[in-house]
């Protein structure tokens, strides 16, 4: 397409300045069509199009340039041979109309990309005066780019399917950024038009393996997957912008993020150091942060009506994820809902992990998952309510959960101190739960200490089912029995049937129970337990004497089993449930009335 600017009406005088104030009745005004007539002339265009459209500026003849067209700051007559050249007179920036662009639903690739050659090559930022273009082809972008706003990219329907940009992987997206330093967005609305998105690792903005991002103030909206890929980055900053509409609509097993900051995925480059703080993410269809690479900073940033998780962290070289010192501080977070597997506040799974002054509320799961790749956090200071709201899908979840469920050897060293946790919707089981399925790694070195605690849980406000020890503590919760355990004398009933134990002040987590029964020809002995966790049922040791010999063995399924000199059960019952404030004792063999001393762990 001819590119067409308007030479408009001139003034001045003197000083070897040419200036045409009228053309022949059918000539063209383009500059295209005038050739200079002497070195240094001056032409002023009015408008790349028409006058007053944009894009115009002064230009001057260069008699000796043979520099190549570029539709913008180089202009050749057309028909003209050997050197000379129309060069446009910049000073400090450039728009993107300079360079032909027209804004609106026009594909504007072509125009936008001269631009950003120029101003990366010129080191000049890249205007966009307010207004909004179209891009239906990938962008490419090389090292000292500054992308300026008001104004922006609305990324088209008629994307390709891909290019050879990153090696040899191929990937498709708006704005492409490979081993650049010093790229700058600020002030820039990138819109993704809810486009349909064909396949995978697609980013509507993806600086991979650059050195020094920064996207400040921006808009970035509507693209079905990843706003923001970062793959092998380093010195990165995210600030003041807003997020919304990403993510996949059908449900998947990994369906996008707002930022999405990771090793890279050709040849593992780690990267790290990102400053992530004061945006504004809301109403997407996946999970806010996913932050995989190391060293990064997530500060007072705002997430509202998610999916999945606001924040999520792995240090998993499987899936190319590295998160080592990631500090999560001061941030809010209302109404996360499930998608596919979760509905945290945060889902932690990575080292040196600080979580810490955050406000979070409305989560259908656990407020902060730590799940079983967390090695070494604090969770501190943090301010959680109603969270655990979906039972049907979270039930077991506390506000805190901290989870073993792989055989790894973690969860382990995590501090859980001085947070605030309520249920005011009355639906949560529990407040902080450490959990710890039958058969997998015990967490190690856990401490949940200071915290308040008090109606955080329908269950119980503090579960620790995983067996306490390897240098676990709990203890100072408000709202919580911290390793006091309970002791009790009760006699059970000479009748078949439930017998409960109130009075105990918790949900008990481990039940032992002690009984002696004595006849005149024999005298037995019981000694059983039932934890609430992580073991079935009951089981219990017996002995007894027939005035000549002892005997003894256990019994499965019974807390108390208490025999005969003939070793007949005179007595046997088996703890089935925990409560709020007890135990139940059921009896299934009760032909005498004996009295148990019991003690309640919490």
């Amino acid at each position: 397409t001819a590119i067409s600017p308007t030479i408009g009406p001139y003034y001045g005088s003197g000083g070897g300045v040419s200036f045409i104030n009228a053309v022949d009745a059918g000539a063209s005004d383009s500059l295209y069509d005038y050739t200079g007539t002497f070195d240094g002339q001056q032409a002023q265009v009015g408008g790349y199009y028409t006058v007053g459209g944009g894009g115009g500026g002064m230009f001057y003849w260069d008699a000796s340039s043979s520099a190549s067209d570029d539709g913008g700051s180089v202009i050749l007559p057309t028909g003209h041979a050997g050197n000379g050249r129309w060069i446009r007179i910049i000073e400090d920036s450039i728009s993107v109309r300079m360079f032909g662009a027209v804004g609106g639903v026009t594909n504007d690739s072509a125009a936008m990309q001269a631009a950003f050659n120029y101003g990366c090559a010129n080191s000049l930022p890249v205007y966009f005066g307010g207004d909004s273009f179209s891009a239906n082809a990938t962008l490419t972008i090389s090292s000292g780019l500054r992308l300026i706003g008001p104004g922006g990219l609305v990324a088209g329907s008629g994307l390709p399917a891909g290019n050879s940009l990153i090696q040899s992987a191929v990937i498709s997206g708006t704005i492409d950024v490979f081993e650049q330093t010093d790229i700058v967005f600020d002030g820039i609305t990138f819109d993704g038009n809810n486009r349909t998105i064909v396949g995978s690792e697609i980013a509507l903005i993806r600086p991979w393996k650059c050195d020094g991002v920064k996207v400040n103030n921006c808009v970035i909206k509507d693209h079905k997957y990843i706003m923001l890929s970062f793959g092998g980055s380093a010195n990165v900053e995210v600030t003041g912008c807003e997020f919304s509409g990403w993510g996949k609509t059908l449900t998947s097993v990994e369906g996008g993020a707002a930022i999405w900051a990771a090793d890279n995925s050709v040849d593992n480059t780690k990267g790290g150091g990102y400053e992530i703080s004061g945006n504004y993410f809301h109403d997407s269809e996946w999970l806010g942060v996913s932050a995989l690479a190391p060293n990064i900073d997530i500060i007072g940033n705002r997430f509202f009506r998610m999916k999945e998780a606001a924040v999520f962290t792995r240090n998993d070289a499987a899936i190319g994820a590295s998160s080592v010192s990631t500090k999560i501080i001061n941030n809010t977070i209302i109404d996360v809902t499930i998608k596919d597997v979760q509905a945290a506040g945060f889902e932690i799974g990575g080292i040196d992990t600080i979580i810490q002054d955050n406000v979070i509320r409305n989560c259908g799961g656990a407020a902060i998952d730590l799940t079983d790749f967390t090695n070494t956090a604090i969770v501190a200071n943090n301010i959680i309510r109603d969270c655990v709201q979906d039972q049907t899908n979270k039930s077991g979840f506390g506000g805190i959960t901290i989870r073993a469920t792989d055989n790894i050897g973690l969860p382990q060293d995590i501090t859980v101190h001085n947070n605030y946790i309520r249920d005011t919707l009355g639906n949560a089981e529990y407040g902080i739960r450490m959990w710890r399925p039958t058969g997998t790694d015990v967490p190690a070195r856990i401490r949940i200490i200071d915290n308040d605690v008090a109606a955080s849980g329908t269950t119980e406000n503090l579960s620790y089912g995983a067996p306490i020890g390897n240098g676990c503590v709990v203890a100072g919760n408000v709202g919580h029995n911290s390793f006091s355990p309970v002791m009790g004398r009760v006699t059970l009933t000479a009748a078949v049937a439930t017998q409960a134990i109130t009075g105990v002040g918790f949900v008990p987590r481990l039940v032992t129970v002690e009984a002696v029964y004595v006849s005149a020809s024999s005298a037995s002995r019981s000694s059983g337990a039932r934890a609430r966790d992580g073991v079935t049922g009951s089981r219990c040791v017996y002995s007894y004497t027939d005035n000549t010999n002892a005997h003894g063995g256990f019994r499965d399924g019974d807390a108390v089993n208490l025999v005969d000199s003939g070793g007949s059960d005179v007595f046997s019952a088996s703890i089935t449930s925990f409560e709020a404030d007890g135990f139940t004792f059921d009896k299934t063999v009760a032909t005498i009335a004996p009295t148990v001393v019991w003690t309640a762990y919490p």
